[in-house]
Parts: structure tokens; sequence; C-alpha cells
């Protein structure tokens, strides 16, 4: 038995919606941008709403093949499984924009790395709590009382020295989804999260 086709449950327009939300090209204040950005991030959203739905159709009809076969063969746990993909895929919850973004982010040089450093804010509990705010040639430290700033220096792919009384090291993944920090105390898990 073939399966039946089933319609994508969201119109365009929420999906241009979910997608302006979920875009970090296009998440910016559209306000504070030139009007001739504003416009190519909306026909930027158009395009991608346009090409999107017939491949998001294509996996979800791959996905209910697939819950046929798990439910003829008795496998109820991995349809269920399953079946809660094709709910998710069907609410557009399950592009792998993360994903994507992240492999685009493992190709960056030191220069593009250098530059991101600059976007986040690196966090990690030693001794003390400790932020750590990079600047173009500064790292500002701050633990406790005033900030204080040190030089650093970007070693290998993804690698940071602070210089100092000691050299601490940071050490993050190709994809920059996590780092950890390590001196001679020990070594720490970062938090990575976005500048204000």
């Amino acid at each position: 038995m073939k399966p039946k086709k089933r319609p994508l449950r969201m119109p365009r327009i929420a999906i241009l919606l979910t997608l302006l939300a979920l875009s970090p090209t296009l998440r910016a204040d559209d306000a504070e941008l030139p009007q001739e950005i504003q416009k190519l991030n909306e026909s930027y959203a158009r395009e991608i709403a346009r090409v999107l739905p017939p491949i998001q159709e294509k996996y979800i009809e791959a996905l209910e093949r697939i819950l046929e076969n798990y439910t003829r063969a008795g496998s109820f746990e991995k349809a269920l499984q399953t079946k809660q993909q094709i709910e998710s895929a069907m609410r557009w919850e399950n592009l792998p924009l993360p994903q994507f973004q992240g492999e685009k982010k493992a190709d960056w040089g030191r220069s593009e790395f250098k530059d991101w450093l600059k976007t986040k804010s690196f966090s990690f509990r030693g001794v003390s709590a400790v932020t750590l705010e990079f600047e173009d040639r500064k790292v500002r430290w701050i633990a406790g009382g005033a900030p204080r700033e040190h030089d650093f220096r970007v070693s290998g792919k993804r690698g940071v020295i602070v210089e100092g009384g000691q050299n601490f090291r940071l050490e993050f993944a190709d994809d920059l989804s996590s780092g950890t920090f390590e001196s001679n105390v020990g070594k720490y898990p970062l938090t990575i999260v976005d500048r204000e």
C-alpha cells in the first residue's frame, strides 16, 4: 500500500515567518539596516520559502515510508519515534540550520575565528567565576573586582592563548559549539553566550 501524500500543513507565510526567526542573517533589527539590505533580506526569505517546501515534503514522504515499514515489522517503538519525527517535520521544527551553521563555522580560518570571539562572552567556574570578553588585541578578564585586560593570540585553528603571569589556554570545537579553559589548576568547560 502506497502511503497517502499529505499536504504540508504550514502555509508559506508561516514558513517565511519561521525562517525569519531562525536565520541569524535575518535576525538583525530591520530598522537599523539600510533599505537595500532590508529588501535583499526579504527577497532571500521569499526564495527560501519557495524552495524549502518541496524538500520538506519529500523528507516527510520518506519518513512516512519508514513509518509504514516499522509498523508492518511490528517495531512499534521505532514507529512511534518516526511518527514523532513526522509531526516535528510538519511543524518545521527539525530544520538542520544549527548543523548547517556548525559545518560552515568549521571551515572558518583564523581571521573569521578571531572575529567570532568578539561576538561572544565566555564563562567558566574555576577557583572563582570568570567571564572573558575579547576585543581586537585584548581580552577582558572579569572575576569579582575590577576587570583586567590581557593580551591574547590565536593559536592553531581553534585555540587561544591568554598571556599574563601564566599562559591560559582556550580550545574550541571546530564548529565552535563548545570549548574549554585550561590553566595550571585545571580544565573547565566554557559557557558560550552572545555578547550584549
